[in-house]
């Protein structure tokens, strides 16, 4: 995940998901762009607990998904706290 700055939305921040260039992994990355329009149309007054999706596009090949930015990812928060496991309360 990076986190970006959209330009068409005055700077507001977003996660870009980029899926790597191999056609399993980016035939899944597709079908789950499909998926969250499909939950984001399911919602347009924006009450669900989903993460918003944006759009997917392409670049150099690899797959690329644009969400509301929330937080650091999964993997940072492991990383920064030694791999231990996520508090129950959290999951």
């Amino acid at each position: 995940m990076y986190l970006c700055k959209d330009l068409h939305t005055e700077g507001k921040l977003r996660a870009v998901k980029v899926v790597r260039r191999v056609d399993r992994y980016s035939e899944a990355a597709r079908i789950e762009a499909r998926l969250l329009r499909e939950v984001n149309d399911a919602d347009p007054r924006q009450r669900s607990l989903s993460v918003r999706f944006y759009e997917s596009f392409t670049h150099r090949g690899h797959v690329c998904l644009v969400f509301d930015a929330l937080g650091p990812s999964l993997y940072h928060y492991l990383k920064k706290n030694q791999y231990s496991p996520l508090p129950l309360y959290c999951v």
